[in-house]
């Protein structure tokens, strides 16, 4: 039989690494902005056109309303005349995931995993239909 001080031992260190998980902040979750404000839809748009730089993008203000991803997919170059230009140009859409931890909301970016934490406040957790 263990000793009252191996108990007390095992006793404290149960409670310390539950106290210890107690306190880790909540994991990050996609999120949605269902009424994203101007100054937000202005940091997200320039986030995202800093990560997609030099292409140009334009952005609806209704983004990420319903759905915590964007996806981005660039036009196929073209001759003077308008015609796609010959060869074969294969470039990946570029995907975001708007996320929240409860307290802070964050930009993610899917093919760099590079994570923006942002000023914004308008978006809360993502619950599927």
């Amino acid at each position: 039989m263990p000793s009252p001080v191996a108990w007390r031992t095992a006793l404290a260190g149960a409670l310390f690494i539950t106290a210890c998980q107690a306190h880790l902040p909540p994991p990050w979750q996609p999120a949605i902005a269902p009424a994203l404000s101007p100054a937000g839809f202005s940091e997200l748009r320039d986030i995202i056109a800093a990560a997609v730089a030099p292409r140009t993008i334009r952005l609806n203000p209704d983004m990420f309303q319903t759905s915590p991803i964007l996806v981005l997919e660039f036009a196929a170059a073209r001759t003077p005349k308008g015609q796609l230009a010959t060869g074969r140009t294969v470039t990946p859409p570029e995907r975001f995931l708007l996320t929240s931890n409860g307290a802070s909301c964050a930009l993610e970016q899917s093919s760099t995993k590079r994570r923006w934490q942002l000023r914004l406040r308008d978006c809360q957790p993502h619950t599927p239909d």
